[in-house]
């Protein structure tokens, strides 16, 4: 394909994909990688490992099929309209409730979730402690389906729970339509106490406008895997430039095969680079920052590495080659792990390198941190209160990642399991990242984003022009939200 010569010709061909990829809508959700092992459900975040199921504009620009949790658990909604009478819809399950604690409790506390599996059993452990040391108050686990739409409607009919399990970056949008209340003052909830027991980037996750709006539960980020058998650690890059040069030499000397992969159209997998340059893709007060210069170093970079992986590669294609030893590094999340260990593969965890283009520093992924969030009309404020902060402490959050294999937000939980090389492997990379965007403009940025890595991976046009052409798209997009 020859260059593309024309700044509207490259404007008008990021338009279009954009109408094909969504209707038209430029921040419309689309599906992100997700999962987490046995148990997990099928999220649209890629926070959501561990089964945290959200309905929150997330990681974009991969179809569906792009997402590994996705692909293995049955959908919670009926079959889309338009396959005619000979099409069968799928019916939506009964949401699922546990009740722990006695019937005759004085107080009962409704709790929203999307758990399951062992995930739920864990979790439910914790719960079920509470009751026994609390016995004038019960506790419903009901797993909510399509729990963004659910919640939206029934707290305002005041018919919500008293606790939303979900995902920070729900909190924005959620605070504003009041689905949500702020945490400050209660139970001696404050920026203090959150940075006596989480780590900044999980503080920052769930604070928006100044105030909490929940409290971290687990923490989610992408890191290195790489396949023992293929590189030792002590070979591992230290920074991008020693990345590419690596990606280049190791295909040379291995034809048909790849010294690292993972999906370059993603904005959620490319963010490492793209924050880790000092770029962002939207502040909180909803501008756009699609062609900065730290942007454009970003996008250079990635322009840099065509033909270092194959051209047509997605998530999808990313595992398959790790999974069958055609590639000794995979850039990939908590949801790989429970795959790899049953293939038996003999792989370690070690962090992104560090970004030495922009202005440099530790590559920097979005951290999708799982919250425990008051729902607004709560009758019983205090106790629900009470209940998260017994949810989220130390001793609770350890016992849990024992069980489920997540990392825990609690900073001494974690450093308690330090001995475990994935709690390890992928808490250190998460102190580096930033907080996944709790800010509702996010969501007009997903598939901008992903439309210029597209271009940049895919095409030859200039990648400035790419960039600027892409910050209309995002710019016209939150105008629409403003």
């Amino acid at each position: 394909m020859k260059p593309l010569k024309s700044s509207s010709l490259i404007m008008l061909i990021i338009m279009m994909l954009l109408l094909s990829a969504c209707g038209g809508a430029a921040d419309t959700p689309t599906t992100a990688p997700s999962g987490g092992g046995a148990g997990a459900v099928a999220t649209d975040t890629p926070a959501a490992a561990g089964g945290a199921a959200t309905d929150t504009p997330a990681a974009a620009g991969g179809a569906a099929t792009d997402t590994p949790a996705a692909a293995a658990a049955a959908t919670d909604t009926p079959a889309a309209a338009g396959g005619g009478a000979a099409t069968t819809p799928t019916v939506a399950p009964t949401p699922t409730a546990v009740s722990l604690g006695s019937s005759s409790a004085k107080t009962t506390i409704n709790i929203w979730h999307g758990w399951a599996g062992d995930y739920l059993a864990a979790k439910q452990a914790i719960f079920a402690a509470y009751v026994q040391a609390h016995p004038d108050v019960a506790i419903k686990l009901l797993n909510v389906p399509s729990i963004g739409d659910k919640v939206k409607n029934a707290v305002p009919a005041g018919v919500g729970p008293d606790i939303i399990a979900w995902v920070d970056d729900n909190i924005g949008q959620n605070a504003l339509i009041g689905v949500i209340d702020p945490l400050d003052g209660k139970g001696g909830i404050d920026q203090n106490y959150l940075k006596q027991n989480f780590p900044e980037v999980a503080a920052n996750a769930v604070t928006y406008n100044g105030q909490i709006y929940g409290l971290p539960e687990t923490l989610e980020a992408i890191t290195f895997f790489y396949n023992k058998k293929l590189i030792t650690a002590d070979k591992l890059p230290k920074t991008t430039t020693e990345l590419k040069q690596m990606m280049t030499d190791y295909n040379k000397a291995n034809p048909g095969q790849y010294f690292a992969v993972w999906n370059p159209t993603d904005a959620y997998f490319n963010a490492p680079w793209f924050y880790g340059a000092g770029a962002q893709y939207v502040d909180p007060d909803g501008n756009a920052h699609l062609n900065t210069p730290e942007a454009l170093a970003a996008a250079q970079w990635i322009r840099g590495l065509q033909g270092l992986m194959p051209k047509d590669i997605d998530t999808n294609v990313a595992d398959a080659l790790f999974n069958d030893g055609k590639a000794a590094i995979e850039l990939s999340g908590p949801w790989r792990v429970a795959d790899l260990q049953k293939a038996k593969m003999d792989f370690g965890l070690a962090k992104i390198p560090a970004v030495d283009f922009g202005k440099g520093g530790p590559a920097r992924p979005f951290v999708g941190v799982k919250t425990l969030m008051l729902a607004h009309g709560s009758k019983n404020a205090d106790i629900a209160v009470d209940i998260m902060k017994f949810y989220t402490s130390a001793e609770q959050q350890q016992t849990m990642a024992k069980a489920t294999g997540e990392v825990p937000a609690n900073t001494a939980a974690a450093a308690a399991l330090a001995s475990d090389p994935i709690v390890k492997g992928f808490n250190d990379q998460a102190v580096d990242g930033v907080p996944l965007p709790n800010t509702p403009f996010m969501g007009a940025l997903w598939d901008p984003a992903a439309k210029a890595y597209t271009a940049l991976w895919t095409g030859s046009a200039d990648p400035q022009q790419i960039m600027n052409d892409s910050q209309k798209v995002a710019e016209a997009a939150l105008a629409k939200m403003k």
